[in-house]
């Protein structure tokens, strides 16, 4: 009886643990509705679900080799992305952003990993490896931006 409350137990954290981790939602991206269907990548960050897979094996296959990934971004609202716009064409922010609307950050396929600049061994690693999961560095001066293009 014990082990069978046990796995009632396991399964009843595990469906609550999944609920958490996805949230579903339209957005309009470069003027079309789009269904997506974000999945926890950790931090409080989320991506597309395929994205998130995909980030979460090249995560793994990076931490095996010793270099750690820390997620600075990743999926952002309409309102985030009208936040730092703002901020970029008033001179407050000096990194270029997109207008709302027209962000792969909106569509959950770009992610902003630590790279201090391009200098680090995270940067590195995925000027190497990051093509073999599906992503690409997509703007020229912003060497933290990768995008799941697969």
């Amino acid at each position: 009886m014990g082990w069978l409350l046990l796995l009632a137990v396991l399964v009843v954290s595990r469906s609550s643990a999944v609920q958490e981790a996805v949230r579903r939602l339209a957005v309009s991206l470069r003027g079309k509705m789009v269904q997506l269907e974000l999945w926890a990548i950790g931090g409080g960050f989320y991506l597309r679900a395929d994205a998130a897979s995909a980030f979460a094996s090249m995560r793994a296959q990076a931490l095996s080799e010793g270099v750690a990934l820390q997620v600075n971004s990743a999926w952002r609202t309409r309102e985030q992305q009208k936040a730092l716009y703002d901020d970029y064409v008033s001179g407050r922010r000096s990194a270029v952003a997109a207008p709302p609307g027209y962000s792969n950050h909106e569509g959950g396929t770009a992610v902003d990993v630590e790279t201090a600049w391009g200098t680090n061994a995270a940067y590195l690693w995925l000027s190497a490896n990051a093509h073999r999961f599906g992503f690409s560095r997509t703007v020229p001066d912003e060497p933290w931006h990768w995008e799941y293009t697969a």
